[in-house]
């Protein structure tokens, strides 16, 4: 049976308590597009980096936003934490979604 470090209540407060509002728009754009489900490859291909680009930026914007809470780093969690956070931390991932900007 899957076994976790952290129980889910502690999980979603942790979440909604980190608040970080300093994001730029490179790392907007990688949220937005972590957001819509994109892979690394497919996020790659849009941005024209290369893929461990791209994991290497998710995995430092996760350390950036959840390194000082117990929850795990890694782009689920991540994920998680945008959808917490599009209107108060996370304006611009918010517009680049409704707008479909993250595309252009």
């Amino acid at each position: 049976m899957f076994q976790t470090t952290i129980d889910p209540a502690t999980l979603r407060w942790e979440l909604r308590a980190r608040h970080f509002r300093f994001l730029g728009e490179g790392e907007a754009r990688i949220l937005a597009l972590l957001v819509e489900g994109y892979t690394n490859s497919e996020m790659a291909a849009l941005l024209g980096v290369a893929p461990v680009t791209v994991r290497r930026r998710v995995t430092e914007l996760s350390n950036k936003v959840l390194a000082v809470t117990p929850v795990p780093n890694d782009r689920d969690k991540l994920r998680a934490w945008v959808n917490v956070h599009l209107t108060c931390c996370a304006v611009g991932v918010h517009q680049m979604i409704e707008l479909d900007q993250h595309l252009a």
